[in-house]
């Protein structure tokens, strides 16, 4: 079975879905990437999109638009689904992200049930355990007075 390469990029990589033909990047995708990156909603028609079956077909070639023009929206039945970006962008939205309550609470009990799961595996609690499962009815049901 040949395998068939791909000579030129898709149209749809190319340009916006407002239809603009790409090429070079204009002063007006450099102004969309930049609004992007700084974490500015971008509009419908200043994103580039591409329908789902051609991201599953073609992600070699999302992946080099993304790092040459910035991020690419997945799009399914006419609606935006996922985004691929770049590494440098992604870190840029996670870095300087204050946890919400519920995320520090839920960093505490993380704290908690780490410390006691380690507690439970020293040799002392092994044993116990261990001494535990190999007891006797006799010896379980035994009453210490």
């Amino acid at each position: 079975m040949a395998r068939r390469t791909l000579k030129s990029r898709p149209k749809s990589l190319d340009r916006t879905k407002a239809g603009r033909s790409g090429g070079k990047r204009s002063g007006r995708d450099a102004a969309v990437s930049e609004t992007v990156a700084r974490g500015a909603v971008a509009t419908r028609s200043e994103r580039r999109c591409v329908p789902a079956t051609q991201a599953k077909n073609r992600f070699g070639e999302i992946l080099q638009a993304v790092r040459d023009s910035g991020p690419v929206f997945i799009e399914r039945h006419g609606q935006a689904q996922a985004v691929v970006l770049g590494i440098d962008a992604y870190n840029k939205l996670t870095a300087n992200r204050e946890r919400t309550p519920q995320e520090r609470e839920l960093d505490y009990w993380t704290r908690e049930f780490n410390s006691l799961h380690a507690r439970m595996q020293s040799n002392q609690a092994r044993q116990a355990v261990d001494a535990l499962f190999s007891a006797t009815d006799a010896e379980l049901n035994r009453r210490d007075s």
